[in-house]
């Protein structure tokens, strides 16, 4: 959440540079996981395997939201349902078939029922591949636009949005 939070602050000002460090964020910290994995092995405490993650989620909070808000706000208001629609698709997919991935490699060098040193030097492996496709879309997301040129017009008036607003603090028993 934390990522989503700080991307959706920062894009407007800092464009394609929010989910690049969203990328450069999860690649070093998967890096470190890495090296801390195969330092530990399989005596490593629950509080260094848990906190890595939470800086992988912020990154991929980061990558999401960022791009989320980059590429609709190229769309005008009457198409945003669709785009929406399309780029969640494009997400789940995209997170499915690099889920999907990792898993295949994972299990190349880690037979089921393997254990103990065998496991880290998959996870090793399965890492490296992680980190070449997050260099990969590092680097594609440089044809992402530098300055928003079309964000999208607001499709309310500034009077219709101040009564929504009204009302929906009405609603919620505030005003």
């Amino acid at each position: 959440m934390a990522g989503a939070v700080l991307a959706s602050k920062w894009t407007g000002r800092h464009l394609r540079r929010v989910p690049q460090a969203g990328a450069v964020l999860i690649a070093a910290t998967l890096v470190g996981y890495q090296l801390l994995v195969a330092d530990q092995q399989t005596s490593m405490p629950f509080a260094a395997a848990v906190a890595p993650t939470i800086l992988v989620g912020a990154g991929f909070g980061m990558v999401g939201a960022g791009l989320a808000g980059l590429t609709l706000n190229q769309v005008g208001h009457q198409d945003a349902g669709s785009a929406a629609g399309l780029f969640n698709t494009a997400m789940q997919l995209g997170t499915a078939l690099g889920m999907a991935s990792a898993s295949v490699v994972f299990f190349q060098y880690a037979p089921a029922g393997s254990r103990g040193a065998t496991v880290t030097d998959a996870f090793a492996g399965s890492v490296r591949y992680v980190f070449a496709a997050l260099a990969v879309m590092w680097a594609l997301m440089l044809r992402l636009p530098e300055a928003v040129t079309g964000l999208r017009p607001d499709p309310l008036p500034g009077h219709v949005r101040r009564r929504t607003r009204r009302l929906w603090l009405a609603r919620i028993g505030i005003a």
